[in-house]
């Protein structure tokens, strides 16, 4: 797992990207406290948060937005 800071999230957002699909997951901190996660779509087990591999036989890449659930 890695932390990044908002302001590292938004000079470099493919960076963010590649090292969420390397450790599965990415904190981003918004001054020292942990705001959001990035999750890599194709870590997700299946029937997670209704996403990821095998559910209606695609992968979490091929996803659109409508499905994905509202929170």
């Amino acid at each position: 797992m890695k932390a990044l800071s908002i302001r590292e999230l938004k000079n470099n957002p493919s960076a963010a990207l590649r090292e969420a699909q390397a450790d599965d997951l990415v904190v981003v901190m918004n001054r020292q406290q942990p705001q959001a996660l990035l999750v890599d779509l194709g870590s997700v087990p299946a029937g997670v948060l209704g996403v990821g591999r095998g559910e209606h036989g695609r992968n979490a890449s091929a996803l659109s937005q409508r499905d994905i659930p509202d929170m």
